[in-house]
């Protein structure tokens, strides 16, 4: 005890300096301790704080996964377009020490990699052409950069096929296990469908940045699956023609992103004028854009005299669609003060059939 160093002092009167460096040492030992343990208790605080509080937000997320479950289970679900309310922009919804953010987007107006290969492991040389011409258009927008603008559309398309197939023969421009094992970090090809966007990182000539450019335009689907003509961004509709010159662009009035809470109100929830959507494949095929356009793979209703036969053609109504089954969830939510904000990030892939609702895949940070 630390009373006891003068009864010490009174047996051992010679060695009062030990006496007194003993107890020095006694209190230093003990407040090192108290301090270790007072800082440890603040660090378990702190961490027990940060689970909670991340489950908080992921929790939160979740929540934005169900309300957008219910807006597609109430939604028509004969035609798809982006004045319907799922596609609405919603504005962030405020909760104690939190903020929630989240949209949904048709998966169906982008281009799905997986029908580079069908369910026989057979490429489809309509879909291969398809991607490469709306890459080729995509480079042609503004402000591209020049990592990009060089890229071989042919190269980056055969790699992704390469990636896919179960075969290990090298298409031209593209890689199989040969390729990625003699690199630093070996590895090999998947040989399957692709279960996510985020596994173009791995297929030879996709750096972060071209990853980044064609994320919006691309999605990795169960399966073949179609093209929502009423969805799809400009740049896809314009790769479905066999010209890409073809198309009267100024006439695609769709636009690739959903309209604001705020135009709904003031529309009073009629649909608007200038979605010009269509109820039919049909309807599409002959509009202003696309009437005298001949697309990839689609025999041509009425062929020109001496005009070349599409082999083995598709029919329209397998490669376009009015409606939709696939769905992303982009969900975001905040937790916590300024000085100490804890983040949660969630895709979902929500899958929409006979009227049930179905996520198939969740993921965090990325999709």
């Amino acid at each position: 005890m630390l009373a006891e160093p003068q009864k010490f002092i009174e047996i051992y009167p010679n060695e009062k300096g030990v006496a007194l460096i003993t107890a020095l040492l006694v209190v230093a030992l003990v407040t090192v301790t108290v301090v270790a343990m007072v800082t440890r208790q603040q660090l378990d605080i702190r961490r027990t704080s940060n689970i909670l509080q991340r489950d908080q937000a992921y929790v939160f997320t979740l929540g934005g996964e169900a309300f957008a479950t219910q807006v597609l289970k109430k939604d028509p679900q004969g035609i798809d377009h982006r004045g319907e309310d799922w596609a609405i922009k919603l504005p962030p919804f405020p909760f104690k020490d939190g903020v929630l953010i989240f949209s949904l987007d048709d998966l169906s107006g982008r281009f799905n990699i997986n029908n580079l290969v069908d369910a026989d492991g057979v490429v489809s040389p309509w879909d291969v052409r398809r991607l490469r011409q709306m890459i080729e258009i995509i480079q042609d927008l503004p402000d591209q950069p020049d990592e990009f603008k060089q890229v071989l559309p042919s190269d980056l398309v055969n790699a992704m096929v390469d990636w896919i197939d179960e075969d290990g023969d090298v298409r031209s421009g593209g890689a199989e296990d040969g390729d990625y094992l003699d690199g630093e970090l070996p590895y090999r090809t998947a040989n399957q469908l692709m279960a996510s966007p985020s596994e173009l990182l791995l297929v030879k000539g996709v750096t972060p940045l071209i990853y980044k450019i064609l994320l919006p335009y691309v999605a990795t689907l169960p399966g073949r699956t179609k093209i929502n003509v009423n969805t799809a961004k400009e740049e896809l509709l314009q790769a479905l023609a066999d010209d890409i010159t073809c198309p009267l662009m100024g006439k695609i009035n769709i636009r690739s992103e959903g309209i604001s809470i705020q135009d709904k109100v003031e529309n009073k929830g009629a649909a608007l004028e200038n979605y010009d959507t269509f109820n039919k494949v049909n309807d599409f095929k002959s509009g202003d854009a696309f009437g005298s356009c001949d697309f990839v793979g689609i025999a041509p209703t009425k062929p020109a005299a001496g005009a070349k036969r599409v082999k083995d053609p598709q029919k329209i109504e397998d490669v376009f669609d009015v409606k939709s089954e696939y769905f992303l969830l982009d969900a975001y939510a905040e937790v916590g003060s300024d000085d100490h904000l804890i983040r949660a990030k969630l895709y979902s892939l929500l899958e929409r059939k006979n009227g049930k609702i179905t996520s198939l895949m969740r993921a965090q940070g990325t999709y």
